[in-house]
């Protein structure tokens, strides 16, 4: 029970620095995209299959809304991130939740 409430703190303590990170991104440039160089791009897709069995076990193991869950593995775009969690798995986040739980 301990762990669980660190690792929800850590998660929102994440997401606020990612928030902040956007924040501040947007504010210095307005297309963030051109803060990213290639090699960030490739690592970024490259790193999808954890991401997404990252947010496959969160989904099952807490009751964290699917867009908590999507900013926690590094996702800016909630579209953006069950359209790959679809790609994925065949089905969208909320109904793997149902389905799983």
């Amino acid at each position: 029970r301990l762990r669980q409430r660190q690792r929800q703190r850590q998660r929102q303590r994440l997401r606020l620095r990612r928030r902040q990170t956007l924040l501040i991104c947007e504010h210095l440039a307005p297309s963030s995209n051109l803060l990213r160089t290639a090699p960030e791009l490739r690592q970024q897709r490259a790193d999808l299959p954890g991401r997404i069995r990252e947010a496959a076990q969160l989904l099952v193991e807490t009751d964290e809304s699917i867009a908590n869950i999507a900013m926690d593995v590094g996702y800016n775009s909630l579209s953006a991130f069950n359209k790959a969690f679809k790609e994925t798995h065949g089905k969208t986040p909320r109904e793997f939740r149902t389905e799983e739980a």
